[in-house]
């Protein structure tokens, strides 16, 4: 038992030893305002931005009626110390999809904080309708730096949305988008990518699809310095892509941040795989001091059986396939997302996250499943289920940087149609904890009888209590 002095008051809490790993606790739940929202469709760890020394997030909620409208769209960028909502930004109009997808963006404005790149690929701009445009936030205080339009109608443009390490040189952060829908010399729907400065606003790079039906840009990350020239480099896919598998089969390029060329690319292993669904920077998987990035093929027929899904995670230095993960059942769409660069066991090797949305948990149909695996070996080192039929968790996952200042990384997990406090579809969000032992007390207040309330949290708990002056 320890005892700890507050203010004269005396507090007792129990501590359980120290294990040398623990069950992962929801720290946090977060519910979307309204039914229907879709809160948890998205999310990005933020790092500090607000300066408080605990690193923050945001969460997508595409389908919130905002004062743009029907489907606006909104994000909300919370503080990690208490979850207190620093601010929201919302959509421009009815249907814009604002926040269908979102990521951090290294310092793009030279504060010293990361920023927030957000899409709205069905939003109508210059480009006609459903061109789509895709917007850079100062993730300190949410102004706007720079607005990207997408060139035609029904590019789509912010369907795939990312930040890039610095490509030219100016030493700021980049952005990294796609308009998958985009009609390039190739043909319809071949796609095209854009790299663009987060300084001035300016196009670094415009990258066009190999073939018409592609979808290249479909999905798109930035990832650290892959070929050892000192700049940030960027993959894009083209989910559509006929390549050696067959039709749909699918393709993940990864570029150079400084050139714009092409260092290679892996290809579906078979048709309809859709490789390229969801890609994302793995951080430093081998410890080669060389970025990773990990792709997702949810249509693979896997060893889970057909559309069980599959994810790769794929040397930037070589372009040699690192792993290999498989979804655990028929349907289960593995690898709809995947996600990294976050250090979950302390080995000093950044891990990563597979989501599958679509999995049959126990709780029944379509509650979802998302996977940590050890970038170093590709053990599976944590599983965590959703908590009722439907809910869709793991359609969205992120590693926190460490939200809760404990040392480890920590998972945000969303589940957009969970029926949270706000209703039916309204959604919610979960921040996970991993530590052997987290304890914090915080004064709360007093209630009639003159007694201070302290709010205890702990593994797997978060209780009330009373304490009267000894």
């Amino acid at each position: 038992m320890a005892r700890a002095a507050l203010g004269g008051l005396v507090l007792a809490v129990l501590a359980h030893p120290t294990r040398a790993r623990a069950e992962p606790f929801a720290m946090l739940i977060l519910d979307g305002e309204v039914s229907n929202d879709w809160y948890g469709w998205s999310m990005a760890g933020l790092g500090d931005v607000d300066g408080d020394g605990y690193a923050d997030f945001a969460v997508g909620a595409h389908r919130h009626a905002g004062p743009g409208g029907a489907a606006s769209g909104r994000v909300s960028v919370y503080s990690g110390r208490g979850a207190r909502r620093l601010y929201a930004l919302d959509g421009e109009g009815a249907g814009d999809f604002f926040g269908y997808a979102i990521e951090r963006a290294p310092d793009a404005d030279g504060d010293g904080r990361e920023d927030l790149v957000v899409g709205a690929y069905q939003h109508t701009g210059p480009g006609g309708l459903q061109a789509g445009r895709v917007y850079l936030y100062s993730g300190a205080n949410g102004s706007l730096l720079h607005v990207f339009d997408g060139e035609q109608p029904a590019a789509q443009l912010g369907r795939g949305v990312g930040g890039v390490p610095d490509v030219d040189g100016d030493g700021r952060g980049d952005v990294v988008a796609g308009a998958y829908n985009h009609e390039g010399s190739a043909g319809e729907g071949s796609g095209v990518t854009y790299v663009y400065s987060g300084a001035t606003g300016a196009v670094l790079h415009r990258i066009e699809g190999e073939a018409a039906g592609d979808n290249f840009g479909f999905s798109v990350a930035g990832v650290p310095d892959a070929d050892g020239d000192g700049r940030g480099d960027f993959v894009t896919t083209a989910l559509l892509h006929a390549g050696p598998g067959g039709p749909g089969s699918g393709r993940a390029y990864l570029y150079s941040g400084r050139t714009g060329a092409l260092l290679h690319h892996f290809d579906g292993e078979a048709q309809s795989d859709n490789l390229g669904r969801c890609v994302s920077n793995a951080g430093d998987v081998n410890g080669d001091q060389r970025g990773d990035y990990v792709v997702g093929a949810d249509k693979s027929d896997g060893a889970g059986g057909f559309n069980s899904g599959r994810a790769y995670v794929i040397s930037g230095a070589s372009g040699a396939l690192l792993h290999r993960f498989d979804g655990e059942g028929i349907n289960d769409a593995f690898g709809d997302w995947v996600g990294g660069g976050g250090d979950f066991d302390g080995d000093g090797l950044d891990d990563l996250i597979v989501g599958a949305f679509l999995h049959d948990g126990a709780p029944g149909f379509d509650s979802g499943k998302v996977y940590i695996f050890s970038g170093a070996t590709g053990a599976l080192m944590e599983a965590i289920d959703g908590q009722a039929i439907g809910d869709r968790f793991a359609y969205a996952a992120e590693f926190g940087d460490d939200v809760d200042a404990d040392g480890h990384a920590d998972l945000l997990v969303g589940a957009y149609l969970a029926d949270g406090s706000a209703g039916i579809n309204s959604g919610r969000v979960y921040l996970y904890g991993f530590s052997p032992f987290t304890c914090g007390v915080i004064p709360f207040g007093r209630d009639g009888a003159g007694s201070w309330i302290f709010v205890l949290a702990a593994a797997g708990l978060i209780a009330l209590i009373a304490v009267r002056r000894p």
